[in-house]
């Protein structure tokens, strides 16, 4: 060791000064962490680009088969019914020896048919009535699940969004659902109902008061360009 530390201090500095082999096994063991760290964290990254683009995959198949089992004949129509704001909530008195309760429904606007025809045509029965039970099955509870796979990390807002959020914008703000939201809360054990429905509605609907801004204020953008 000694001669070889004699040797490089020759070769390199032309005459002998101390040379201190363990310094530089020790600077070149440095480097070669240095190295293995970054290689290390490049790898790292790119693993996680790639997870992340099969998760983004796997949550946009998922949503989409949610979106294929939401959507059934009785689905669709329903959905008709509330963008032409065609439902209307009632409530009736049951009372039995059993039960003493109140019994919740909707049923078909038939003046709102009767001044547009063309609507009628398109519903398979229009004297159909739709108990609360299928609002809740094929509408509400679904989209609920929607909000509670977001609030739970297993769907992202993104996908969530480009899915589902025109259907849970147009049943949440529809009024006949939201008297009858109102109702179902207030019976016994149903005070946190649809919290996951709540929950995402409440995000777009901050979402869509921010695009309105932005809207606002590109139009008064342009209007001030033209002015001038």
């Amino acid at each position: 060791m000694n001669n070889i530390s004699s040797i490089l201090n020759t070769y390199i500095c032309g005459k002998s000064y101390p040379f201190d082999f363990n310094a530089l096994w020790t600077f070149f063991l440095v480097i070669i962490t240095m190295f293995l760290v970054i290689a290390t964290v490049m790898l790292w990254r790119v693993s996680k680009y790639q997870l992340g683009g099969i998760n983004k995959t796997a949550q946009a198949d998922f949503a989409y088969r949610c979106m294929t089992n939401f959507f059934t004949p009785t689905t669709r129509q329903l959905f008709m019914l509330i963008d032409y704001d065609l439902l209307l909530f009632r409530e009736k008195n049951i009372i039995s020896k059993e039960l003493d309760t109140k019994f919740a429904y909707f049923e078909i606007d038939q003046k709102k048919l009767e001044s547009n025809p063309i609507l009628s045509s398109c519903i398979k029965d229009p004297e159909e009535n739709y108990c609360a039970h299928d609002i809740d099955d094929l509408l509400l509870g679904p989209l609920d699940d929607i909000g509670t796979f977001h609030k739970k990390k297993l769907m992202d807002i993104d996908i969530a969004r480009s899915f589902f959020r025109y259907y849970i914008m147009r049943l949440c703000k529809n009024q006949q659902i939201d008297n009858y939201l109102k109702w179902h809360k207030k019976q016994p054990d149903a005070a946190n109902a649809y919290e996951g429905l709540s929950y995402i509605y409440n995000i777009f609907k901050d979402e869509e008061r921010e695009e309105k801004k932005d809207e606002k204020q590109e139009e008064k953008a342009d209007s001030s360009l033209r002015s001038e």
